[in-house]
């Protein structure tokens, strides 16, 4: 029975001396691993040590950089602020008043703007303020030859009351000018547009003075702009006393300078049609001559034509200079092929006498079958 015992107490032994082994083995595997792994994090925090070094330096330099930057917008800010004014020529229409003075009118524009923009600048905080250094950029895109036919059409001023207001207008100060950007649907509107987008991203702009209130065109950019966070830039500069459906939503702050523009929209008026002056020939004379049987060659049938002229009393032999050409043409019905680039003219005075004297011209056009006969 002792041996017995011994020997259990043998195989007990030998099976924790395997347990221990695979242990051990274990143990030194997972050691192994886990030095391997450590080694391989010291290397990637050498390179983040090394990077974040870098990116120290980096940010040193970067705020030397943002702080020199921000003392020279300060600068510019408090050395040469700017107010930019765009306006919509075809819609902000100078007030009647203004443009029948002519030259004179263009300067009181002129100052009546400077006046206005600089008065609501100053009654800003000090932040957004008008220095005494600011200067002030403002120009006026407009169709000139269309809004000269509207003033005309609607009795507003004369051509030369217009051409002398811009005039005034583009001398009175250096910054103002009233620029003509020709015919076209929505070419000042795109001028504004471009600027309105340049010109409000400027550090040194204070503020941008926009007058185009009227047409809902400008929405998308002015909502533009207001999604960058320059709203605080933009001030509308009342022309109608309506504003246009969509930018009232926007609520941007206003400025209206009373006297400056006309409040109400002028209607687009036709010009009267000229009228041409009545031919010395009367359309039953033309039916009678029509109706005449043709002779046989297109001669023949112009020199008949202008014999019954000189019976009617409307051609004579005599030789006056003409002032009023009067053209009488006369179609074959009997034939339909026509070629208008063959053609015999015959061109015989009038018998009126004195200065009124005139010519009547009558021509034949004949079919290709008659070119080699004339």
């Amino acid at each position: 029975m002792d041996d017995d015992h011994v020997d259990s107490d043998s195989q007990t032994w030998e099976r924790l001396l395997e347990q221990q082994t695979a242990l051990f083995r274990k143990t030194v595997s997972r050691n192994t691993e886990l030095e391997g792994r450590v080694e391989e994090l010291e290397r990637e925090l050498g390179v983040w040590k090394v990077a974040l070094k870098t990116a120290d330096e980096d940010k040193k330099t970067l705020t030397k950089q943002i702080t020199r930057l921000e003392r020279n917008i300060g600068s510019l800010k408090d050395d040469n602020p700017l107010v930019v004014c765009l306006i919509d020529g075809d819609g902000n229409i100078f007030s009647s008043e203004l443009i029948k003075l002519g030259e004179t009118g263009g300067h009181q524009a002129a100052l009546l703007l400077n006046k206005g923009l600089t008065g609501h600048m100053e009654s800003l905080d000090s932040d957004e303020g008008f220095s005494s250094r600011g200067q002030i950029w403002l120009t006026v895109y407009c169709n000139k030859s269309g809004l000269l036919e509207t003033l005309t059409n609607n009795n507003v001023c004369t051509a030369e009351q217009f051409e002398n207001f811009v005039i005034g207008f583009n001398q009175a100060a250096p910054l103002f000018s009233f620029v003509d950007v020709g015919s076209g649907k929505e070419r000042a509107d795109e001028k504004i547009k471009e600027c309105l987008r340049v010109f409000t991203r400027f550090p040194q702009t204070s503020k941008v003075f926009f007058g185009g209130a009227h047409d809902n065109g400008y929405i998308s950019i002015l909502n533009q702009l207001q999604n960058e966070g320059l709203r605080n830039k933009l001030v509308v500069l009342r022309g109608y006393k309506e504003l246009a459906y969509e930018l009232k939503n926007l609520k941007l702050p206003t400025l209206e300078i009373v006297g400056l523009f006309m409040t109400e929209k002028l209607q687009t008026i036709a010009p009267p049609r000229r009228h041409s002056p009545p031919s010395l020939v009367k359309p039953q004379d033309f039916e009678k001559f029509r109706a005449t049987p043709q002779t046989s060659s297109p001669r023949e049938f112009v020199a008949a034509k202008a014999a019954q002229f000189t019976e009617k009393g409307l051609v004579s032999t005599q030789s006056y200079t003409p002032i009023l050409e009067v053209h009488v043409h006369f179609f074959s019905s009997l034939f339909t092929n026509i070629n208008l680039h063959h053609a015999i003219s015959t061109t015989y005075p009038t018998a009126s006498t004195g200065s009124s004297a005139a010519t009547v011209t009558i021509t034949y056009y004949y079919p290709n079958t008659w070119r080699n006969s004339v």
